[in-house]
């Protein structure tokens, strides 16, 4: 690949890292500078898969592309591949150190969200939350050079709570669509109807979801009194906890419509504050 190519390259895989739509483009932005380029690979290869596959009705259509990008991962990674934005995804995630395998737990993770039937015990919830937003604070953490136990322990504790709370922000919309980032036997617990809940189910099974919340709220900070994380993934606790505080006060209305997320600036604006405790802290 010329420099030239490699340079647009870098400049695609950037904007669609920013076009991700998702909190983990705030944690990019405080992980040292010449780490940034791989987790932008990450973002960059969920935020394109996802809509490659978003774009398509028939379930098979999907499924045959997320098979080509599997094996097109393989193919770069084996020094075969021939789509310039996967090659220059892989390389730059190989080349700081992320192997292939974590890039195809991204796929999957998309495999599990987009397409129905994917969700089907708790056991598969929990796979899908790891795979979704785990292995991108698994990522952030070592890319900042946070390697220890629990340190580990602590992202992926983030992970599982960062995609419990999409999964429960999106809930409306995800049943409306007929597929909720809930296991089926989550929901069949509540006794919800896929079709047609009613405000009653819907109201159960968020008064159970929401203690689940708490109880991930409550692992998460015990670990972060035990550990002192990257500022990237201070970032996620905070943006985490300004949630909680919102959809609480917003709690009633869940049932119905989705609160509305604050405006980027504010989100911005915890984020910095937020990282800048955390480099604070590691200076004492």
């Amino acid at each position: 690949m010329s420099s030239s190519m490699a340079n647009a390259t870098l400049r695609e895989i950037e904007s669609l890292a920013m076009a991700s739509g998702s909190d983990w483009m705030y944690s990019r932005l405080f992980l040292p500078r010449d780490q940034q380029p791989a987790f932008n690979a990450m973002l960059a290869l969920r935020t394109e898969v996802g809509a490659q596959v978003a774009r398509v009705s028939e379930p098979a259509v999907a499924e045959a592309k997320l098979e080509w990008w599997r094996a097109e991962i393989q193919r770069v990674a084996e020094g075969r591949g021939v789509h310039p934005l996967a090659s220059g995804i892989v390389t730059t995630c190989t080349a700081h150190g992320i192997a292939v395998e974590y890039l195809l737990e991204l796929v999957d993770a998309i495999d599990m969200r987009m397409l129905p039937g994917r969700l089907l015990s708790a056991a598969d919830e929990k796979l899908f939350r790891y795979r979704h937003d785990g292995v991108l604070a698994e990522q952030a953490s070592l890319l900042a050079g946070h390697d220890s136990r629990q340190e580990l322990e602590l992202a992926r504790a983030l992970g599982e709570l960062r995609s419990h709370v999409d999964a429960l922000r999106t809930l409306a919309r995800q049943l409306a669509q007929g597929n909720p980032l809930f296991a089926d036997a989550s929901l069949d617990a509540a006794a919800v109807d896929r079709h047609a809940p009613t405000s009653e189910q819907l109201e159960r099974f968020l008064t159970v979801q929401w203690q689940r919340w708490d109880h991930l709220r409550v692992a998460a900070r015990t670990l972060l009194q035990e550990t002192n994380p990257a500022a990237a993934l201070a970032v996620q606790w905070a943006l985490l906890e300004d949630d909680y505080r919102r959809m609480q006060r917003q709690r009633d209305q869940l049932p119905n419509r989705e609160p509305r997320l604050a405006g980027p600036l504010r989100r911005l604006f915890i984020a910095w504050r937020a990282a800048r405790r955390s480099r604070r802290r590691a200076r004492r």
